[in-house]
């Protein structure tokens, strides 16, 4: 016997509503397994967040002297043509009186190790002649206006309350001879009022101060009223009359037309530092 027509629909709509609630408790089963893993998920994190946080252990100093290396931001370096800022009283004098000063702190230190090797002042000077010899040319080639430093240099040290010691005065003689524009006026008159006794110094600075074309000076005139000493009164010679009495000693030693020479004791004018060493 055939169904009828009526039955089949009736038998498709059970099928169907099977299929429903069969999704529908499976739609369930998913909504409870994603609450249930939720909870878990937030349960320990609450866990987590109550247990107490452990103290953190300070670091040693090296390790924190390191970090503040690493973490410090550096300063980025300055460019060749920017000029640093002025922050001491070196900074700010210019290259000629950083040079002079520099020069006549090594002066100084090699004239006290020759000191200390007992030698008289005049021997301590000879022994840096060629290095003061150096010095002068190097100036030359590199930067003259060091001269000019020098000058002010020695005019403020020779005219100063305090008097310089005898040896520097001879090095400052024996920089002036060989580089006369070394020596002020001022500084060569200061230096010979201040120096009455007749010895190597004061033949030293006479020398300069002839070096220097012999500039009138109210202390030489003052010494050509009191000096004595035969060395003394030739430096103070002018070099008209050195030439004078130099042609009439050539004159004698030539002696008569047809006669032997005369021998005559020579009288030339030697450097200061050597007749000093000989003496």
């Amino acid at each position: 016997m055939q169904p009828t027509k009526d039955a089949q629909p009736r038998g498709k709509s059970a099928s169907g509503r099977t299929l429903i609630a069969s999704a529908s408790l499976l739609l369930l089963a998913v909504i409870v397994v994603a609450v249930t893993f939720g909870v878990n998920i937030a349960h320990r994190r609450r866990e987590h967040a109550d247990r107490p946080k452990p103290t953190p252990r300070k670091a040693a100093p090296h390790a924190e002297r390191a970090h503040s290396e690493v973490t410090r931001p550096r300063t980025p370096p300055m460019p060749m043509s920017a000029t640093p800022p002025a922050t001491s009283t070196t900074s700010q004098r210019s290259p000629a009186n950083v040079a002079t000063q520099r020069i006549l702190s090594d002066v100084r230190a090699r004239i006290e190790l020759r000191a200390g090797l007992g030698q008289p002042i005049e021997a301590q000077v000879n022994n840096i002649t060629d290095y003061l010899r150096g010095i002068l040319v190097g100036i030359r080639a590199v930067d003259p206006s060091v001269f000019e430093a020098l000058r002010a240099e020695y005019e403020s040290a020779l005219c100063a309350v305090e008097s310089p010691t005898d040896v520097e005065v001879l090095v400052f003689t024996k920089l002036a001879v060989m580089q006369p524009e070394i020596a002020s006026p001022r500084a060569l008159d200061c230096a010979l009022e201040r120096h009455e006794t007749e010895d190597i110094v004061l033949w030293s600075l006479l020398d300069a101060w002839s070096a220097g074309g012999q500039i009138p000076l109210s202390a030489v005139a003052a010494l050509e009223q009191r000096a004595d000493d035969p060395r003394t009164l030739e430096r103070l010679k002018t070099p008209r009359e050195q030439r004078a009495e130099l042609d009439a000693m050539r004159a004698l030693r030539s002696g008569p037309a047809g006669g032997e020479p005369l021998s005559l004791p020579g009288r030339g004018r030697e450097p200061f530092l050597r007749r000093a060493n000989a003496q």
